[in-house]
C-alpha cells in the first residue's frame, strides 16, 4: 500500500496534489484603496485554496517594512512579524483568506500602499509540507500535536500574547539541544527549555519551560515544515511520489565557485541562514529573480529591509538544487555552515499540468500601457519578442538569465537590457514599458512539455546535462551566451527519425540538416539529460549556455515530423493549434512561425522567418483544423518527398 493510500485510508482514492495547490510566491503592486464597501480591495489570485488553512507572509519590496505573517488559526487582523519579537499586533489590515488566494481592502503600508511593491509567500496546509497549531503555555516539559503525517525539518515558534518574545526556530541539522532566532541575526543558542533536548516525531514536537516556547499564561503558534527526506512527505505530484520540500546544510568555502548544494530537483524558494555565527537570514525566490549569471533579489527575514535587487550574484539554480557564487559571510563564508530551507519549484514532476495550452504558451501584443506589457496569464519562463510587420531581430530571454537577451537570427553572445527581460517579476506576464500593440511575444511557462536549463560547458564529449522535463525531449535548443556561437537544435525527426542523435540544424541558419558526433554525441535524450559533444558552440570547457527542451503533452502541444505529398495534405496533433514552427530538413529552408494572433486560416497566411530578420509576408500555406493543421504543395511546407519536421502548440 502507498504512502498516500495509507494517509487517506484503505480503500481511498488518492487524491494528486501538486506544488502549486499548496504553495505559492505572487508578486503584487498595492493598490492603497480602502471601501467600507470593499470596492477598494485588492484581490490576490494565486492558485492557493485557504480554506483549507494557510499561511500568509509578506513584504514589502520597495520599503523598509516588517515581514507581516497572518494565518488562518488567528484572527486575520492580527499580524506577526518575522523580525520583531513583538507580540501579536491589530490593525485594520480587512484580510480575507480565499479559496485560491486572498484579498485586502486597506492602504496599510505593510501590505497594499499604493506607492510599493509586495513579495507575497502563501503556504496551504497539507500533510507532507507544512502545518500550523496554536496552544496555550503551561509552564512545564509537554509535547504538543501536529497533523503533518512526517516528522518536522524546521519549526519556527513565536509567543503571540504577553508581551515581547524572540522567535524560536528549531531546525533538523542543528538538533532539538539548539534553536535559531528568526527575528535575530544570532548563531545558533544552546538550551534544553526550548524544545525540551527533545526531536519531534511524525504527530508531535516537543516544548521546555521557556518563555519563549512554553510561559503558562501565554498563547502561541507554531509554523510546523516537513522535510522531504522522509518517505511520508514523498506524496506529490504526478505520480503521488514526490518531495516538495528540503531541510539540510552545506559548509561555505569562501569563494564564487561556491559549494553545490544538491537537493534533487530546482528550487524556487530558499531561505538560508548561518548557524555557527551572526548572520541574516537570506530569503531568495525565482519570481523575484534568482539570476544566472546576474544579480539576485534578496529580502533579509530578520530585518525590515527593502529589497536589495543589484550588485551581486549570490546563488544560481540548477536542475538539481542550486550553487553558490558569491562569498558573502551571510552565505558563503569559509569553513561556516548554513542551514536551508528550500521549496521545490513546479517542474515536470510535482508541477500541475495545464488543462488548456494557454496554460503554457501564450501569444500576446504589447499593451503600451500599464505593466505587465504583455499579459500571458502565467509567470514567463522564455520568451521570444519582436516587431512582425518591421524588419529586425528576434530577441529571445528567460527568467533564469534575467536581464540577459539572445538574437535567434544571429550568433552574437548575450546582450543585457533590463527594458527588454528583466523586469519579468510578474505572475501573469512581463515587460514594464517600452512595448506598444506593433510587439508580439511568444512566451512559455516551464513545465511538463516545456523546460529551459543553464549549464555551464567542460569541453569534454558526452557531457550530461540534467533537466526537469519528466519526458524525453524531443526538440532542444542550444546556445552559447559568453560568446558567439550557432543556436544547435536537435529534433526528434532528423534523420528521418532514425537516429535523430546523429544529426543537427542551426536555428538561426536556414541550412538543411547535418551529421556530426561532435553536437549530441550520437546519444539520444532520456527522461531526464541530454548529452553533448565537444563542439565549443554547445560544450567549452567553461563555456555558460542555455538550452530550451521541448515535449508533445496531450491536447497541449506536439513535437513531429512529415514527408510532404505535393498536395494538400493533414498533420495530425490531436488539437486546434495556436502556433507552429515548420523546417524542411533535407534541404536549405527557412524555419517558419505562424500564429493566429497574426492570422494563420483558410486564405493567406502572415508567416514569419525565425531565422532572418524580414517582416512578415502573407502566402496560402495552409490552415489549423480542429485536429492538427493542414499545408499545401508549396515548398516552405509540403513539396512532395521533402521531410519536414514542426513544433506546434495549443
Amino acid at each position: 500500500m502507498s504512502i498516500q493510500m495509507m494517509l487517506l485510508g484503505v480503500g481511498a482514492v488518492a487524491t494528486k496534489t501538486y506544488v502549486d495547490d499548496v504553495f505559492s510566491t505572487f508578486l503584487y503592486k498595492g493598490n492603497g484603496v480602502w471601501g467600507n464597501d470593499n470596492t477598494g480591495s485588492q484581490t490576490i489570485t494565486n492558485g492557493i485554496d485557504n480554506s483549507k488553512g494557510g499561511l500568509l507572509w509578506t513584504k514589502a519590496r520597495s520599503a523598509s517594512e516588517s515581514h507581516t505573517l497572518f494565518d488562518t488559526e488567528r484572527a486575520s487582523n492580527k499580524a506577526i512579524y518575522t523580525n520583531l519579537s513583538s507580540a501579536e499586533g491589530t490593525r485594520d489590515f480587512n484580510l480575507n483568506f480565499l479559496s485560491n488566494g486572498f484579498s485586502w481592502n486597506t492602504y496599510d503600508g505593510m501590505v497594499n500602499d499604493s506607492n510599493q511593491t509586495y513579495a507575497s509567500f502563501n503556504f496551504r496546509k497539507a500533510k507532507g509540507f507544512f502545518d500550523i497549531v496554536t496552544y496555550s503555555g503551561n509552564g512545564s516539559a509537554r509535547t504538543i500535536a501536529h497533523s503533518l503525517s512526517c516528522v518536522p525539518g524546521c519549526i519556527m515558534v513565536k509567543r503571540i500574547t504577553g508581551g515581547n518574545a524572540d522567535w524560536v526556530v528549531y531546525h533538523a541539522s542543528i538538533g532539538a539541544t539548539k534553536f535559531l532566532k528568526l527575528n535575530s541575526s544570532d548563531a545558533a543558542g544552546t538550551s534544553s527549555d526550548h524544545f525540551n533536548n527533545t526531536a519531534p516525531t511524525a504527530s508531535v514536537f516537543s516544548v521546555g519551560g521557556s518563555d519563549e516556547t512554553n510561559e503558562g499564561s501565554s498563547t502561541y503558534v507554531a509554523y510546523l515544515f516537513a522535510d522531504g527526506d522522509e518517505s511520508a512527505a514523498q506524496i506529490f505530484g504526478e505520480n503521488s511520489d514526490k518531495s516538495i520540500i528540503k531541510m539540510g546544510t552545506y559548509t561555505g568555502n569562501g569563494s564564487s565557485d561556491g559549494p553545490t548544494v544538491n537537493l534533487g530537483w530546482e528550487p524556487s524558494y530558499t531561505l538560508i541562514k548561518q548557524t555557527t555565527q551572526a548572520s541574516n537570514w537570506r530569503l531568495h525566490d525565482s519570481m523575484r529573480g534568482i539570476v544566472t549569471g546576474g544579480d539576485d533579489a534578496m529580502l533579509r527575514a530578520d530585518t525590515n529591509q527593502a529589497e536589495v535587487a543589484s550588485g551581486k550574484d549570490r546563488l544560481e539554480l540548477n536542475p538539481t538544487g542550486f550553487k553558490l557564487t558569491n562569498s558573502d559571510t551571510d552565505m558563503n563564508q569559509n569553513g561556516a555552515t548554513y542551514a536551508y530551507m528550500c521549496i521545490r519549484r513546479p517542474d515536470g514532476y510535482v508541477g500541475k499540468p495545464p488543462e488548456l495550452g494557454t496554460g503554457a504558451f501564450s501569444l500576446t501584443v504589447g499593451t503600451g500601457g500599464t505593466a505587465p506589457q504583455f499579459v500571458t496569464g502565467f509567470p514567463m519562463d522564455f520568451a521570444l519578442y519582436r516587431r512582425p510587420a518591421d524588419t529586425q531581430n528576434w530577441y529571445a530571454g528567460s527568467r533564469l538569465t534575467g536581464d540577459d537577451y539572445l538574437f535567434p537570427n544571429l550568433t552574437n553572445a548575450a546582450g543585457e537590457a533590463s527594458w527588454l527581460y528583466g523586469a519579468s517579476d510578474h505572475n501573469n506576464g512581463w515587460a514594464e514599458t517600452h512595448y506598444s500593440s506593433t510587439s508580439q511575444a511568444w512566451s512559455w511557462k516551464r513545465g511538463a512539455g516545456f523546460d529551459v536549463v543553464a549549464y555551464k560547458g567542460d569541453g569534454t564529449a558526452g557531457h550530461q546535462i540534467l533537466h526537469s522535463l519528466n519526458k524525453i525531449p524531443e526538440m532542444i535548443w542550444c546556445k552559447r551566451r559568453d560568446s558567439a556561437g550557432g543556436w544547435f537544435v536537435y529534433h526528434k525527426g532528423l534523420d528521418g527519425g532514425n537516429q535523430p542523435e546523429t544529426h543537427y540544424l542551426y536555428l538561426n541558419l536556414s541550412d538543411a540538416e547535418g551529421d556530426q558526433v561532435l553536437v549530441w554525441n550520437d546519444t539520444a535524450p532520456t527522461s531526464s539529460r541530454f548529452t553533448v559533444g565537444s563542439h565549443s558552440d554547445i560544450n567549452a570547457n567553461n563555456g555558460d549556455y542555455i538550452a530550451m527542451l521541448f515535449a508533445s503533452v496531450d491536447g497541449i502541444s506536439k513535437v513531429g515530423y512529415y514527408t510532404g505529398t505535393g498536395s494538400t495534405q493533414t498533420i495530425t496533433t490531436g488539437f486546434q493549434p495556436r502556433f507552429a514552427i515548420i523546417k524542411r530538413v533535407n534541404a536549405t529552408q527557412h524555419w517558419y512561425v505562424f500564429d493566429t494572433t497574426r492570422g494563420w486560416a483558410s486564405g493567406n497566411d502572415q508567416y514569419i522567418k525565425l531565422d532572418l530578420t524580414d517582416a512578415q509576408a502573407a502566402a496560402d500555406l495552409g490552415q489549423p483544423i480542429s485536429t492538427g493543421f493542414q499545408v499545401g504543395s508549396d515548398p516552405t511546407v509540403g513539396a512532395s518527398g521533402d521531410k519536414y519536421i514542426y513544433y506546434a502548440h495549443a
